[in-house]
């Protein structure tokens, strides 16, 4: 049985890694456990070489890796915001050969105050993150302000997983109810918002896909 201790200290480091123990712990774990979902992202997002790209809350910086393969062969370029600000450092370091060649820019942000122009990314993807923002509707309309018209975003969860968290404890202030991310997308006038259920060998995932729309 995980102490109430041991549950926040997870619960903390899911949330936001820090430097300590449990933070460099948790990105190794995620690194491991979410690499399919990363996966799963870029290739739905179907990004193209001259694509301007936004990974929310990249973590370790697997999809932030991916989608730079993508990209390097074309004028395209990828972007990566997480809160964390050692996760930060750490994919600095990880993937600074794209950041000497001008294929990645990451930045220490806030997901409802996004550090870029309206009508930058054609594509935006995120994995195993939006429950944990405070404000759904929020982040939805920062997110659709910085997309292109008709730009597509894809979100990846396993909610299998995130069911069992939150039953250990772990996740209790999480929102995890994709629904309301889904109203709150919908809300901030993006269009074509579905979900769709998936599977990676034997283990079932979700994606959420949505378009921005600009009303033009």
């Amino acid at each position: 049985m995980i102490s109430k201790y041991m549950r926040e200290c997870i619960a903390a480091a899911l949330r936001q890694p820090g430097g300590n123990l449990f933070g460099v712990i948790m990105l190794k774990v995620m690194e491991r456990k979410n690499r399919y979902l990363e996966r799963a992202a870029v290739r739905l997002s179907k990004i193209e070489p001259h694509h301007n790209v936004l990974e929310i809350g990249f973590g370790p910086g697997v999809g932030l890796e991916i989608a730079c393969n993508t990209v390097k062969e074309g004028t395209g370029k990828v972007y990566g915001i997480d809160h964390s600000a050692y996760a930060v450092s750490k994919v600095s370091n990880l993937l600074s050969h794209y950041i000497k060649s001008n294929k990645l820019e990451v930045h220490t942000a806030n997901v409802v105050d996004l550090p870029f122009f309206n009508n930058t990314f054609d594509r935006v993807f995120h994995c195993n993150c939006f429950y944990f923002w405070p404000e759904f509707l929020g982040a939805a309309k920062e997110i659709h302000r910085v997309m292109k018209h008709n730009g597509l975003m894809v979100t990846t969860l396993n909610l299998e997983a995130l069911q069992h968290a939150k039953s250990q404890g772990i996740m209790k202030n999480a929102d995890i109810d994709v629904l309301n991310y889904m109203v709150a997308l919908e809300s901030a006038k993006f269009k074509n918002v579905y979900i769709e259920y998936l599977k990676y060998r034997d283990m079932p995932y979700q994606a959420i896909y949505a378009e921005a729309d600009k009303g033009r």
